[in-house]
């Protein structure tokens, strides 16, 4: 079985976008695992739901594919051949942070999220949750 891990699957809009675009591959309709895994279990459950409801919808789509839920990420990484990260911390109110504190002293960027000051801060916030994804992948991860 293939298993891939999706860490911060709650973000409905971008992860259904990814997710259904990624069942059209032919290769992963063989027996692949999908675990879904998010810190905000409300975020999950709809996100999970919805694949669900994708799933019942259109099965011919999607055979071979199962879905998982968890809000544990080493749960989530353990045995997993790829991890799809779309973890976005800080949310809304931090990305607006990342693009007004520099404007403010005169540098203007695209979207901040990258690269320049915008793309520091991001950095900056995600080093300690990229450390524990790591060690996650180090210690429970395929291959090991």
């Amino acid at each position: 079985m293939l298993k891939i891990a999706f860490i911060g699957a709650g973000s409905l809009v971008f992860g259904q976008n990814l997710l259904t675009d990624l069942t059209t591959f032919p290769a992963l309709k063989e027996d692949t695992l999908v675990c879904l895994e998010d810190i905000d279990p409300k975020r999950l459950d709809l996100m999970y739901n919805y694949m669900k409801i994708y799933k019942e919808k259109f099965p011919q789509e999607l055979t071979g594919i199962t879905f998982e839920k968890t809000t544990n990420q080493k749960k989530a990484v353990e045995e997993a051949k790829y991890i799809i990260n779309t973890v976005h911390l800080g949310g809304l109110e931090a990305f607006k942070l990342d693009v007004e504190i520099p404007f403010k002293y005169g540098v203007t960027q695209t979207v901040g999220d990258t690269l320049g000051p915008g793309g520091i801060f991001r950095f900056l916030r995600t080093t300690s949750f990229f450390k524990s994804l790591l060690e996650d992948i180090q210690n429970v991860g395929y291959n090991r």
